[in-house]
């Protein structure tokens, strides 16, 4: 059996763990952004308020979706925040789940039932290869003061943390 701990950015489970992106927050003008900009991908909108405990306990599950389904977008929308914002979906109980593709609204939830949720991602979801490998910054996550490179040339720093425009080689890289 796996066990998996979840925070905001990553999911561990028994053999490795996999970075990810936390779901983004957002308002109804970058909502119409984040659809068109989706092509097919489905696109999952959790419309959640900080002070109802069912969004705050499937929070964690989100994010786990959100690193499973790596071919959908998980955004949410703090409808306490932005209610004149989404007034037009109708939103009168959290959580509320929108799902959308091609720009059109295919399904709704208003539940925090896990199985039910991953049952319409599920029937939406496509799995399609992606056509480019996305790189990301890991920069803003690490520490200089809590890194040590082994084997490395004497300004490894330099090259990790962007003071100047050295490569990251190892002692190992160099013809010998």
């Amino acid at each position: 059996m796996t066990t998996c701990k979840i925070n905001s950015t990553f999911i561990f489970d028994d053999n490795a763990y996999l970075l990810t992106v936390p779901v983004q927050e957002i308002c109804n003008h970058d909502l119409n952004d984040q659809l068109s900009s989706a092509g097919e991908k489905l696109v999952v909108v959790i419309c959640f308020a900080t002070d109802c405990t069912a969004s705050k306990s499937i929070a964690p599950y989100i994010e786990y979706l959100n690193a499973k389904y790596l071919n959908a977008v998980f955004l949410k929308a703090d409808i306490g925040k932005r209610m004149n914002e989404f007034i037009m979906y109708s939103i009168a109980v959290t959580p509320t789940f929108l799902f959308f593709q091609h720009g059109e609204q295919v399904a709704r939830l208003q539940s925090a039932n896990k199985e039910s949720i991953e049952e319409i991602i599920l029937k939406f979801y496509k799995d399609a290869p992606l056509d480019y490998i996305e790189y990301m910054n890991l920069k803003p996550f690490i520490e200089e003061k809590g890194c040590m490179a082994l084997n490395t040339i004497d300004a490894w720093q330099n090259a990790i943390f962007g003071n100047k425009k050295d490569s990251l080689r190892s002692n190992a890289d160099s013809s010998e």
